[in-house]
């Protein structure tokens, strides 16, 4: 170079000084990962990489966001959930991703929800009251599950409450509900179920049909007692 600056890093220069990483490279910065250096510094993610930041997951990315579980990177970091995935979101249940993790609801679904009973999954968890059902609601006695949980009082009822004279066989085939396998959520269900119940106990006992589409519990709970004494 027929000028030579102060910078011990001299580009294109005959003379290469004792820093390892210079080569001729025209452009040389500050940045001791030198890009397009054909000698590699000691960091073991570098490889030409024409952009390299800061983060230590690089390996010839051309974008590399600041999640430090690094969406497509041909080097999988130490997380086990990472799998050359295009889009990884934060939680830490991956969709979709080839590396399963160590939890054991997940089998490469592209959808996991947040419920610990995962619906849907592949893989039934640790749960027997999940069972590739698609509706899963926050009641521990699951409506409509074809896997019947431990409880005497669950036989694929769509609708489980706290009776426990009430079952699938003596108590919603007397309501005559033929079609209560097709309900697709449990508190659909319950919510029909418990205007019927209601609204033919009122039907009895009261003039007024109003409080039959929506009881206070209490009242409810009164009906219910009422019922089983008699």
């Amino acid at each position: 170079d027929p000028v030579i600056d102060s910078d011990p890093m001299v580009a294109c220069d005959p003379v290469v000084d004792s820093d390892p990483m210079v080569a001729c490279d025209p452009v040389i910065d500050s940045d001791p990962m030198v890009v397009g250096d054909p000698v590699i510094d000691s960091d073991p993610m570098v490889a030409c990489d024409p952009v390299i930041d800061s983060e230590p997951m690089v390996a010839c990315d051309i974008m590399i966001d600041s999640d430090p579980i690094v969406a497509s990177d041909p080097v999988i970091d130490s997380d086990p959930m990472v799998g050359c995935d295009p889009v990884i979101y934060s939680d830490p249940i991956v969709a979709g991703d080839p590396v399963i993790d160590s939890d054991p609801m997940v089998a490469c679904d592209p959808v996991v929800d947040s419920d610990p009973r995962g619906a849907g999954d592949p893989v039934i968890d640790s749960d027997p009251m999940a069972d590739s059902e698609p509706v899963i609601d926050s009641d521990p006695m699951v409506a409509v599950d074809p896997a019947v949980d431990s409880h005497p009082m669950v036989a694929c009822d769509p609708v489980i409450d706290s009776d426990p004279k009430d079952s699938c066989n003596n108590y919603y085939e007397d309501k005559r509900m033929p079609n209560r396998q097709k309900l697709s959520s449990g508190s659909a269900a319950r919510k029909i179920m418990w205007s019927e119940e209601v609204d033919e106990t009122l039907s009895e006992d009261h003039d007024d049909q109003t409080e039959a589409l929506n009881p206070p519990l209490s009242y409810k709970a009164a009906l219910l007692s009422e019922k089983r004494q008699e």
